[in-house]
């Protein structure tokens, strides 16, 4: 399917270029912005809504990002959890809203948090 007009046809494939950026809620690219700390309160619900596991949120390991619609919704996450001994990483917390789903977006999200 092709994901022309969809809010991260921007990213296009992952690259070394996707710079993962710190801070509490710091612009990635496009819309998609990484979350941390006070920010992680908003992704809950979103996430609790797909059935994912909202525990560890917080926790220092773990990487999220989330992309907003125009009006400021939350329409897809992804991130990944570091291991201990920061050599392997989990993927975890990717969620496409149901309006945007059925258009490579989750692989979109998913491939981004690999990158």
């Amino acid at each position: 399917m092709s994901t022309a007009g969809h809010p991260l046809a921007h990213l296009g494939a992952p690259s070394a270029s996707l710079t993962r950026a710190t801070g509490s809620l710091t612009r990635v690219t496009g819309s998609l912005t990484r979350v941390t700390g006070e920010h992680v309160a908003a992704l809950t619900a979103f996430l609790d809504e797909a059935d994912l596991t909202l525990s560890g949120l917080d926790a220092p390991s773990v990487r999220l990002w989330a992309d907003r619609g125009a009006d400021g919704t939350i329409t897809g996450s992804t991130g990944y959890e570091l291991s201990a001994d920061r050599r392997h990483a989990l993927i975890r917390s990717v969620a496409v809203s149901p309006a945007a789903r059925r258009a490579g977006y989750g692989s979109t999200l998913a491939r981004f948090a690999l990158a």
